[in-house]
């Protein structure tokens, strides 16, 4: 016996729903049960609500990462401006949500020399970034 839901039949499901056949036409077409075409159709207008909330999910937190990064960087760059030390003010960015990415943009210089001058804040403050987590920092640090 194949599968209920086979790529043909998957195939011909969706041509037939798409020219607006009823779940029964559709049944007597494929050669199943009246309630499998229904119960498919329920599963896919899920599926594609599920997908939908996902998407919206996903683009409200994009928004809201971005929304901290830009803020985090007008204060860096206003910190900067006002004479605080670059590094530091390039650590505390990151940690209010900028990427070292962003952060190297911003100020001209690489993705790698924005991480490097925040290691060196970091260091220089002595305490681990909230941001990292574990003892592989905290380790580091203590020894420097």
């Amino acid at each position: 016996m194949p599968r209920p839901w086979s790529e043909e039949r998957k195939k011909k499901f969706t041509a037939m729903k798409a020219a607006g056949k009823s779940a029964g036409e559709i049944a007597a077409a494929l050669g199943l049960p009246r309630a499998k075409v229904v119960e498919r159709m329920q599963d896919l207008q899920t599926w594609k609500r599920n997908a939908a909330l996902i998407a919206a999910a996903f683009k409200e937190r994009a928004q809201a990462r971005d929304a901290r990064a830009q803020q985090a960087i007008r204060a860096m760059a206003k910190a900067i401006r006002g004479g605080t030390d670059r590094n530091a003010a390039m650590l505390k960015a990151y940690e209010a949500g900028a990427t070292w990415r962003e952060i190297g943009e911003k100020l001209g210089i690489s993705t790698a020399a924005a991480n490097q001058g925040g290691r060196a804040a970091r260091i220089r403050r002595g305490r681990p970034s909230p941001r990292l987590h574990g003892k592989k920092w905290r380790g580091r640090i203590a020894k420097r």
